[in-house]
């Protein structure tokens, strides 16, 4: 259901974007994550994630069809986070690594958006604005792409026109309806129709 996503997300790699914004929808992440990591593998590349709760970077592989992830050991994640900034350890990491494919970033998008208030997390957003132009800079042309996911991809106006952004809308109804054959047996695909015929 997410071919389309998937496919503007390599458009936008194939043109030597190193930074990408990708709003998706909770409920399409694991989709998503498949989806991208199957693309991925298919390409011949890597698929790696970075998720700001663990600070641990893992490269993504399909296993029966579904997501597993193995821990790279090259990441060194500060384990005494003396400023804030300790904690976006992998913007660093990313620039300079010969590690190259698509890394997926969970965790950044609220740092980006509208909400700092106090002192200390405005300087913290300006360091991660700062950190993300140099890996646009830095990245340009080396078969890295760093792609920024969350629920919701509002970036302030002074780095939003540097980053390329992508949608992901909830399917509609027709679009279920027409993905619900493909993984369900006929008895219930039937009955589901029937019930939506009647109501």
């Amino acid at each position: 259901m997410s071919s389309q996503l998937i496919e503007r997300i390599f458009s936008l790699y194939e043109q030597n974007n190193p930074l990408i914004a990708v709003e998706s929808p909770l409920q399409e992440r694991i989709s998503l994550l498949k989806n991208l990591t199957q693309k991925c593998i298919n390409s011949g590349m890597n698929c790696y994630l970075w998720m700001l709760e663990d600070d641990k970077l893992y490269q993504l592989r399909m296993n029966d069809c579904e997501l597993a992830f193995s821990e790279i050991k090259e990441y060194k994640r500060i384990a005494f986070k003396v400023v804030r900034e300790d904690s976006f350890e992998i913007l660093r990491f990313w620039k300079t690594s010969q590690l190259q494919g698509i890394l997926i970033l969970e965790g950044i998008y609220p740092w980006l958006g509208q909400g700092a208030t106090d002192a200390d997390s405005s300087l913290t957003a300006e360091w991660i604005k700062s950190a993300l132009i140099n890996i646009k800079l830095y990245n340009h042309n080396s078969c890295k792409t760093a792609l920024l996911l969350g629920s919701n991809a509002s970036l302030k106006s002074d780095i939003a026109g540097l980053i390329p952004t992508i949608t992901q809308e909830l399917p509609t109804v027709e679009e279920i309806s027409d993905y619900l054959p493909q993984i369900l047996p006929d008895s219930i695909t039937q009955g589901a129709m029937r019930f939506c015929e009647v109501g």
